[in-house]
């Protein structure tokens, strides 16, 4: 029996997955509603697979995915999330993820994508398989585009501080550094280029 660990930080989804898996004799041996806990709970259990939401409180999912890779763990990461754009997908794969589904499709396609990562394959969307990365985006780093993408919501330095465990300070830093890559000059800017990509 294969083992899963779901991470994601809306309860009746998580529930619903859950309930989804154990019925087609998954095992699901823990759950997570932030970064943190994941690694924690993927180093404990050593799942064969980590189901993982992109946008997690205190570590992002693709910082979960890396940090996973680097201490060579084998466990295979299905990346679920509602950011569709093309960019994360291209950072998933670059983090090593298996497979990658957009929360819109319904839950079916999870088993779906379950059983490819399962049998050793792996699972995207045909839309994202020629992923480019020609574009000023891709330039950014996995913690600036996170810190791109809830600047472009409207976030405070403070409120994406707080969401992603670091200072004011090195929010602005990560600040600094993205308009300076992105060649943008203020949050407007920033804003009007999240829209034009898709984020």
């Amino acid at each position: 029996m294969k083992k899963i660990i779901i991470v994601d930080d809306h309860p009746i989804l998580l529930l619903a997955i859950k309930v989804l898996l154990k019925e087609r004799s998954f095992s699901v041996v823990a759950e997570a509603e932030n970064g943190v806990k994941a690694l924690k709970e993927i180093k404990k259990h050593q799942p064969d697979i980590a189901i993982i939401d992109l946008n997690i409180p205190l570590l992002d999912g693709i910082s979960v995915i890396e940090k996973c890779k680097k201490h060579e763990l084998k466990t295979k990461f299905l990346v679920l999330t509602s950011q569709p754009s093309s960019h994360f997908v291209s950072r998933a794969i670059q983090a090593g993820a298996s497979g990658y589904i957009s929360k819109d499709e319904g839950l079916e396609n999870i088993l779906t994508a379950v059983n490819s990562i399962s049998s050793g394959y792996s699972f995207f969307p045909d839309k994202f398989k020629n992923v480019s990365s020609k574009d000023q985006i891709t330039h950014l780093s996995s913690k600036e585009l996170v810190v791109f993408k809830y600047l472009s919501e409207g976030l405070s330095n403070k409120e994406i501080g707080e969401k992603m465990l670091i200072s004011n300070k090195t929010v602005s830093t990560y600040k600094t550094r993205i308009m300076e890559k992105l060649n943008i000059k203020n949050i407007a800017e920033l804003i009007e280029l999240s829209k034009r990509e898709g984020l």
